[in-house]
């Protein structure tokens, strides 16, 4: 039923062509049994399974429809069964995905916003219900995050409700790190997340609050980067909070050296990545290095 499962790293074209075969299955057994509601629980999943693979190919359009079909099902089966945690929690999940997809196109900002909204009102539900669950509090926190993200990259109207939306996030993720203090993957949304309010801060010309939480951030980096020195993800946060710090710095002659330090680590650290091919930092580098030369002219 679900061998696509054992293609999705390999073969996506396999997975799908596997997938489609696990959806006629269920649509001919939805047909034979109707009042039996788990043929349209696989339905739902391999639907979604299958929206999830189009996305993996930059195939949105058809990753929405999959995703759409998925959520009317899903949909139907969680009125049918509003206790059922698993319906809902699968739920939760699709509408974050079709979130996902909606973003990535043109004019569907409104679109994406509402799909997250779903995804939030249902894991606040799940919260309540099960108080003490830290994995629907995370994904409630990660959703936040893409949240504030959309807002703050397609609407100006909207900074103070990406500033609320990321806030609500930290505080999630704080509160999740004091009960878990070993717990990396929250470390990690964390110093993203502070790296994200900080530009945002810096967008309102929030310049004070900006540079504590980029503050904040490099300390927590710096702890990181001693312990996982190979993961390129710290090190990418890591640059450009330090980046950033050296823009906050006044290019006066007595922070000139401290100024240039953030600089000059930022680059020590983004030149590899970029050797490496671990992202696109030809911009940052460059811009990075004719602000170092700016500094060159100051007395």
């Amino acid at each position: 039923m679900h061998i696509g499962y054992f293609y999705d790293n390999k073969d996506i074209k396999k997975a799908i062509i596997a997938y489609q075969e696990a959806i006629k299955l269920s649509t001919e057994s939805i047909k034979k049994h109707p009042d039996i509601d788990t043929y349209n629980g696989f339905l739902a999943f391999n639907l979604n399974n299958i929206g999830f693979l189009h996305q993996q190919q930059n195939d949105y359009l058809n990753a929405e429809k999959e995703y759409e079909k998925s959520i009317n099902i899903y949909e139907t089966l969680t009125t049918n069964y509003p206790d059922n945690d698993i319906l809902n929690f699968n739920l939760a999940i699709i509408f974050g995905c079709l979130g996902m997809v909606y973003q990535k196109q043109e004019n569907k900002f409104q679109e994406a916003v509402e799909a997250y909204k779903k995804t939030l009102d249902i894991f606040k539900k799940l919260i309540e219900k099960y108080p003490n669950n830290d994995e629907y509090k995370s994904l409630l926190a990660s959703t936040l995050f893409k949240l504030g993200f959309l807002y703050h990259l397609n609407d100006k109207e909207k900074l103070p409700k990406a500033e609320q939306t990321f806030k609500e996030a930290i505080d999630i993720y704080k509160k999740l790190i004091e009960k878990d203090s070993m717990n990396n993957e929250y470390k990690y949304k964390l110093v993203s997340l502070l790296n994200h309010i900080g530009l945002l801060y810096k967008s309102q010309n929030k310049l004070s609050e900006a540079e504590q939480v980029f503050k904040r951030a490099i300390d927590i980096d710096n702890i990181f980067l001693k312990k996982y020195n190979k993961d390129d993800s710290y090190k990418h946060y890591m640059a450009l909070a330090l980046r950033s710090m050296g823009d906050f710095c006044n290019p006066t002659k007595e922070k000139k050296t401290i100024k240039q330090s953030y600089y000059i680590k930022a680059l020590d650290i983004l030149k590899p990545l970029k050797e490496k091919g671990t992202g696109e930092y030809d911009v940052i580098i460059k811009d990075i290095e004719k602000s170092l030369q700016e500094l060159d002219n100051i007395n």
